[in-house]
């Protein structure tokens, strides 16, 4: 989580020893915030930027946790918000980033694949190498 995954095209700035973020080009601000567990991640939204002017300002909360399976990891992330318009698109528009952004972490965190090409060359070994 703290070394890879988040949305592509998106850089970010660590501020606080790395308890504060912004997200650019969107100019998003999350702070973590402390939780039960070892294995979650808690932040706040402290300032949503001006492509987020619909969010409230302090009203955006979520939890990621993670628990051990026995192929792997389950993730869960749940979030909170509210809005002053447009709550399905906003609904809709965090679906598809908190997907987004799973899928580039889940990308992250697995190992290496190995890829093994055959293929049948003419002529002898002897040329090929």
């Amino acid at each position: 989580w703290a070394r890879g995954g988040g949305l592509p095209g998106t850089a970010t700035l660590l501020e606080d020893g790395g308890q504060s973020r912004t997200l650019l080009p969107v100019f998003l601000k999350e702070r973590l915030v402390a939780t039960q567990a070892e294995s979650e991640i808690g932040y706040s939204v402290t300032d949503a930027g001006p492509a987020l002017a619909d969010v409230v300002p302090g009203s955006h909360s979520a939890v990621v946790s993670f628990s051990p399976r026995r192929d792997g990891t389950e993730m869960v992330w749940e979030v909170e918000f509210e809005t002053r318009a447009r709550r399905d698109f906003w609904a809709a528009f965090t679906r598809t980033s908190v997907g987004e952004v799973s899928s580039n972490l889940a990308s992250f965190v697995q190992p290496e694949r190995e890829f093994t090409l055959s293929a049948r060359l003419v002529g002898s070994p002897e040329a090929a190498v």
